[in-house]
């Protein structure tokens, strides 16, 4: 039995996923060519390539991130693992990383509207930036103000807590300051969970070198 039959999410042996699977193994074990942190072709080209619906070529590529040989990291492709490559962590988590660290630093201040001067800079969606903030909402350390944007919590200012602005049941207000019925924020606020906990131990004081990082892929 071969060290790839020993997975057993490869795919079943005879099969075309298998055949795209093998393919693909050899493809990384040219390690000259094919070494940690390399970008591997676009799925269309793989299914090209061995003349397979994208969906197969898809599967292949799961199982063998499922075994730490790849990285998936939509929409930036796919890389090859190893012990010299660390994946940049998801865009939302570098923002909140970073808006973390310039928070205890003192870079950023009370009174300045967070999420348009974020999006700018980190050349993402508003709806990005509001999921990357909302953790950071809920411990009290930013604040939404009704109407006009998400702000520095100002350390004198009391009465502002975590975010939980329900009214009997009827709806919430969103992070940009409008409104939205109760629960529409639920998904906004787990949203980057998983990928926060995954790269909870970074020190804030990498959060701008992956910013710069993830800026240049």
């Amino acid at each position: 039995m071969t060290q790839e039959e020993l997975h057993t999410d490869a795919p079943k042996p005879g099969t075309l996923g298998r055949r795209v699977y093998d393919g693909l193994v050899r493809m990384l074990a040219d390690t000259d060519a094919y070494p940690p942190g390399t970008k591997l072709p676009p799925y269309r080209t793989l299914s090209r390539q061995y003349g397979v619906a994208y969906g197969i070529v898809s599967a292949a590529m799961k199982a063998l991130e499922s075994q730490g040989r790849v990285c998936i990291r939509n929409p930036h492709g796919v890389h090859v693992s190893g012990a010299d490559y660390r994946p940049v962590p998801p865009k939302a988590v570098l923002i909140a990383m970073a808006v973390r660290a310039r928070i205890a630093d003192g870079t950023f201040q009370p009174d300045v509207p967070l999420v348009p001067m974020l999006a700018k800079e980190f050349q993402v969606a508003r709806s990005t930036v509001t999921c990357a903030l909302s953790p950071l909402i809920d411990e009290g350390l930013l604040v939404v103000r009704h109407g006009l944007g998400t702000y520095v919590q100002h350390p004198q200012t009391p009465g502002h807590g975590p975010r939980d602005r329900a009214t009997s049941g009827a709806g919430t207000e969103r992070l940009d300051g409008a409104y939205q019925p109760s629960g529409a924020g639920e998904s906004a606020r787990t949203c980057s969970a998983t990928a926060a906990d995954r790269y909870a131990n970074i020190r804030p004081a990498d959060a701008e070198r992956l910013r710069a990082r993830a800026a240049g892929q």
